[in-house]
């Protein structure tokens, strides 16, 4: 969930930037959110041990209905959510460079900020609801 809350951090400061620079931050700074690195490792664990805790309590009224809830707010959060409308945007601006920048740049990030936040409730919905 860190992960996500960070990438909702973010939008007011990136929108500062220039193409130039907009695009050095992304393929630098998020080497290490994705595969095959510890970001991916511990978001795509988290949806799986949702998944895992959810079977283990389905004989257990209550504490399946609140783990269904849970597991199922991180499917549509991961990968849902970020494979349909976050990484498409990612896959364009990884293959861009400070020197050839995406002339929509700017149009492409906007709604990737919304889809971020959007992630991140989803992700706190779910986590949350493993609290009950």
């Amino acid at each position: 969930m860190g992960l996500e809350f960070a990438h909702v951090l973010e939008p007011p400061a990136k929108m500062q930037y220039d193409g130039s620079l907009y695009v050095m931050v992304q393929n630098s700074l998020y080497r290490y959110f994705g595969a095959p690195s510890p970001g991916a490792f511990i978001t795509v664990g988290a949806v799986l041990a949702a998944i895992a805790f959810t079977v283990l309590v389905r004989k257990h009224r209550t504490a399946f209905r609140w783990a269904l809830a849970g597991t199922l707010c991180l499917v549509i959060a991961f990968p849902l959510i970020y494979f349909l409308q976050i990484e498409p945007v990612n896959v364009v601006i990884e293959q861009a460079n400070p020197g050839a920048v995406p002339t929509n740049w700017e149009q492409l990030e906007k709604p990737v900020g919304i889809r971020h936040a959007a992630n991140f409730g989803l992700s706190l919905a779910g986590f949350s609801a493993f609290a009950f």
